[in-house]
């Protein structure tokens, strides 16, 4: 729930500096949307632990529930160092705004916010090479972890739910 979630960002991202290597980002979903500015929350207290590289949009297509439905989901990029930092894009196109990418609808026994894997193979790309290692320390559905075998990444991944590790 949010309360313990509050609670929690700092000892998280505490523990993300003290293990990131020097030139490492953290990509952070932060949802979008809702009634909540959990991303305004989060980019306080993560700026206290890293440098706010960039906020980026993921255009999702269309959200779930009533009246106003989000179609978006926030995605905080951080890095150690202010000034070098891992970034591979050299297209000159890389925009904030991730498009064309749907989100992964559930189905009866997956995670319930499983993110695409072409969306991550699209983070990965940007801040990671061949042979890196990637960190995921909210696996969830594993997408991060499927994309990091695409790419030839070594990875970590953690997660609390064992129903999901099984899945993986």
């Amino acid at each position: 729930d949010f309360d313990n979630w509050n609670k929690l960002i700092g000892f998280w991202l505490k523990e993300f500096n003290r293990i990131a290597k020097k030139d490492a980002c953290v990509c952070c979903f932060t949802a979008g949307g809702g009634k909540t500015p959990t991303t305004a929350l989060f980019t306080i207290e993560a700026i206290k632990y890293f440098n706010l590289i960039q906020t980026l949009i993921w255009r999702k297509f269309i959200g779930l529930g009533w009246r106003y439905r989000p179609a978006y989901e926030n995605i905080v990029i951080l890095s150690k160092d202010k000034n070098r930092y891992k970034f591979y894009d050299t297209s000159k196109k890389c925009s904030n705004v991730i498009e064309n990418i749907n989100q992964v609808i559930p189905k009866v026994n997956d995670h319930p916010t499983k993110k695409p894997v072409a969306l991550m193979e699209r983070l990965l790309k940007i801040h990671s090479l061949e042979g890196d290692i990637v960190l995921d320390s909210f696996a969830g559905g594993g997408s991060t972890l499927v994309a990091c075998e695409r790419l030839k990444r070594r990875w970590i991944g953690i997660e609390i739910n064992k129903k999901y590790c099984d899945i993986v």
